[in-house]
């Protein structure tokens, strides 16, 4: 594997979306004619994974039978109790044997993401564990959401 291709994209979508006051997961919900979820999917599959993964929840049954339709590769896992982003991942990699590289973790409920933004993030290297945030983290992180801003 190549080091422009991750072990795996993992997209996060097994909230409730309790705040979008409906029946449907919030992923489900429709933008410019595409769920929130196929933006996603699509801009992931620009990385050209070798694992694209959803986990799923909340109307877990609703969200696997779309990506059945409308991306029959991805792969789902289930987070049964919502325990958030870090109970999340973990799950998906004590459930999926994803070998050796980059995770690149995105949450599935972010329509405006590009796949070159996840392509920036991908190969911006690592920096070494620090005991806190430095100020080049705190410049790479703000750098990140202005990169997901749907006005650049």
């Amino acid at each position: 594997m190549s080091v422009s291709r991750p072990a795996a994209v993992i997209i996060l979508a097994a909230g409730a979306g309790t705040r979008m006051g409906s029946d449907l997961p919030k992923v489900l919900h429709t933008i410019c004619g595409r769920s929130m979820l196929d933006h996603v999917v699509g801009a992931a599959r620009e990385l050209d994974p070798a694992e694209l993964i959803v986990v799923v929840g909340h109307g877990r049954d609703q969200v696997i039978s779309h990506l059945a339709e409308r991306a029959p590769d991805v792969r789902t896992v289930v987070q049964h109790r919502q325990g958030g982003t870090g109970h999340a991942v973990r799950i998906v990699l004590e459930e999926v044997d994803l070998g050796h590289g980059t995770v690149v973790v995105t949450y599935g409920d972010a329509p405006v993401l590009r796949g070159r933004t996840l392509a920036a993030q991908h190969r911006r290297p690592t920096p070494p564990p620090s005991s806190g945030p430095s100020r080049r983290s705190t410049r790479a992180s703000t750098r990140s959401r202005r990169a997901c801003s749907p006005t650049r």
